[in-house]
This record gives C-alpha cells, structure tokens and sequence, in this order.
C-alpha cells in the first residue's frame, strides 16, 4: 500500500471553489508530469473538509517507485486546478504489540 499525503493550502479558499481531490498514478515522472503512457486517473477520490489542510489516501494498487499526480476539482461545476507530482514509498506497517489487560488486586 502507498499512502499519499496531499497538502492544500490556503483551504478556506480553496474549498470556495473546489470540493475533491483527484488523483493519478503513473509508472515514471515523465508520464506523471505529462499523464500520458503508463498514468491513469484514480478518480476525485478525496473530499475537501473545512479547515483540514493536509489529506491522505491509501493507494492499495499502486508500487514502490511509482509517481502519483493531484489536483483540486469540483464535482459539479468541472472545475480543476494544476496538477502536482510527487513520488511516495510504500507504507510500512510494523507488527501490533500483544498487549495483556492487567488485572489489579483490591
């Protein structure tokens, strides 16, 4: 799983206008930054919240060393921002610690 971290800033603005985030994915940079060859839209998967400045998406197809592309949209009106590239690792999840309930004696 890759978890992608999309920061918007100056949201009270933003969300005046935009009301999603739409994300791609593509194999390389080149293709990101262009969204041609191997990019692909994942759809207007995040949802804009008031005064929430920085959003997350687990990406569960996508692999180590793929690009992933944003940019602010409006579901109703067609409205899209610029899109920005970046690059994210794979999650790691470290193992949950068996934790036992303790028992106090009265």
């Amino acid at each position: 799983m890759i978890r992608l971290t999309v920061p918007v800033t100056d949201i009270a603005t933003q969300i005046a206008t935009y009301n999603r985030i739409e994300v791609g994915r593509a194999a390389n940079k080149a293709d990101a930054d262009s969204r041609t060859g191997t990019w692909a839209s994942l759809g207007q998967v995040i949802t804009l919240v008031p005064l929430v400045s920085a959003y997350t998406y687990d990406d569960d197809g996508a692999a180590d060393g793929q690009f992933h592309t944003y940019r602010l949209a409006h579901s109703g009106t067609g409205a899209t921002g610029s899109w920005s590239t970046i690059k994210v690792e794979r999650l790691v999840t470290l193992p949950q610690r068996n934790t036992v309930p303790t028992s106090s004696a009265i």
